[in-house]
């Protein structure tokens, strides 16, 4: 079954649930209150049948007046009340029926009634509770004192209802209990077009969400939903949003990735094959020259693919590394001070600062291939008569090293770029200087795999600074371990 029709199903039989809960409750408050309700008419009916009593004691003196006979006594009461609970007129002062009258012939205004059926009439006791008229069970009977000047002389006891006595107020109460059982009915189908009204706002979003997901799925990176909703459902379309995005973004880079790594290859494959036919038809000679060539190209793929090798590992975190506490300016002087020779050739005079000892957890081998490979980038791509200085310092709770070449600079907004594979700032960092594109790239896998981050700057020398920034050994450590990242190879 459709989440559309359960949850309307739930929702339509959670509706008649609290219909009928409520109309129980509001039959049996209605119960509770209309009986309390006759009970009190009943017992403000029986109020002038006790001032009858009461004055009828004070002119006795007694009760020896009262006559407890069944029907003297259902005659006395109904004589004494009307059906508006004020005293009959017919009665005398003392209770007493009128003088010459026999109670049980009397058809006077309180007596166009049929009288109360033996079971609710009152008991009258006396102060010792000696019945003296009523019927003679006073179980469960409701006592309201009889006082006179201050003493009670006696006890009329009511019998408390349990039910709805049967006449009007049965009939009204019956037709309560229809009103409320027709109202419980028409709220039914109020309450069937509330839950779909309900269930239709809630799965239709979902349903889109459900055909965005089967065209995203489909390779359609391009659909998106409206985000009008301000709630868990919007927040999840946003969500499904940004999701395509990444996967469009993705799907774009990796068609990049192969089209600029298909180039990289072909450009030096292109060379060997050009110069293998030449040689083969004898229009270039094999000489040592065409050798060195040769050789010259099958180092710069070989190194293309050792890097491309290296950047696939580390996004796949399948690099090794042996961590050990390490002062950071030792892989910097020893891989930059051999290298002073190479940079004096190229006219880049070399500076190294060393703050003093900066300790960091790293491995040591990965630190000098990042070193290498931002020696090769400075080497290829500064000017002659340019400068490079390298400081390593440190700042708070952080290691800092930063690299610092000469001009040529690197476009501002080229400079968050600088870490992606294979990008080449067009002006001055061009292929032809014998760069692929992927050292820095590499460099910023390094420094992640090590908890640090990569940052491209303009440099004060005019050209570009590149800073590693490296949390601090916490202590000594001397365990090796791989990275927490890395798969075993």
């Amino acid at each position: 079954m459709r989440l559309k029709y359960q949850l309307f199903l739930a929702l339509l039989a959670g509706g008649a649930l609290l219909i009928a809960l409520l109309a129980g409750i509001a039959d049996r408050s209605f119960n509770r209150g209309f009986l309390d309700y006759v009970n009190r008419v009943e017992d403000r009916r029986l109020e002038p049948v006790r001032t009858a009593l009461v004055e009828g004691y004070e002119r006795s003196g007694d009760w020896s007046w009262i006559d407890a006979r069944p029907a003297a006594w259902r005659a006395l009461v109904r004589a004494s009340t009307r059906s508006d609970g004020r005293r009959s007129s017919e009665g005398r002062r003392d209770g007493s029926p009128p003088s010459g009258r026999d109670p049980s012939r009397d058809r006077g205004p309180a007596s166009d009634r049929p009288p109360p059926p033996s079971d609710r009439l009152p008991v009258l006791v006396d102060a010792d509770r000696t019945v003296l008229a009523g019927p003679g069970d006073a179980a469960g009977l409701s006592w309201t004192p009889l006082a006179l000047d201050g003493r009670t002389v006696g006890y009329l006891g009511a019998r408390t209802l349990r039910r709805v006595p049967s006449g009007l107020e049965e009939l009204f109460a019956a037709r309560q209990r229809r009103s409320f059982l027709f109202a419980s009915l028409a709220l039914l189908p109020v309450s069937a077009l509330l839950a779909w009204l309900l269930t239709t706002r809630i799965v239709r979003p979902l349903d889109r969400l459900n055909a965005a997901v089967a065209r995203i799925g489909d390779g359609d990176f391009a659909m998106r939903l409206p985000e009008e909703r301000r709630d868990e459902l919007g927040e999840l379309s946003g969500r499904v949003n940004r999701l395509a995005a990444a996967l469009e973004s993705n799907l774009g880079a990796r068609r990049r990735w192969l089209a600029e790594i298909s180039h990289e290859l072909r450009t030096p494959v292109a060379v060997l094959q050009a110069e293998l036919e030449a040689m083969q038809d004898g229009v270039s000679p094999v000489d040592e020259a065409a050798l060195a060539s040769l050789h010259g190209e099958t180092v710069r793929l070989s190194r293309l693919i050792d890097d491309l090798r290296d950047l696939t590992l580390a996004d796949a975190g399948a690099l090794d590394y042996r961590f050990e506490r390490i002062d950071l300016g030792a892989p910097v002087a020893e891989r930059l001070e051999p290298a002073r020779a190479r940079l004096a050739e190229a006219g880049i005079e070399l500076v190294l600062d060393d703050g003093g000892p900066v300790f960091v957890d790293a491995d040591d081998q990965r630190l000098a291939q990042l070193m290498d490979n931002l020696l090769q980038n400075s080497l290829r791509y500064t000017d002659a008569d340019g400068r490079l200085e390298v400081h390593t310092t440190r700042r708070e709770n952080l290691a800092l090293l930063r690299w610092e070449d000469s001009a040529p600079g690197v476009p501002e907004t080229d400079l968050p770029r600088l870490f992606d594979p294979l990008y080449r700032v067009d002006d001055s960092r061009r292929r032809e200087t014998g760069g692929s594109g992927l050292g820095l790239a590499i460099v910023g896998k390094i420094a992640d795999a090590h908890g640090g981050r990569m940052r491209a700057a303009a440099s004060p020398l005019s050209g570009l600074c590149i800073e590693l920034e490296l949390p601090l050994a916490a202590g000594p450590v001397s365990s090796t371990h791989p990275d927490p990242e890395a798969a075993p190879t």
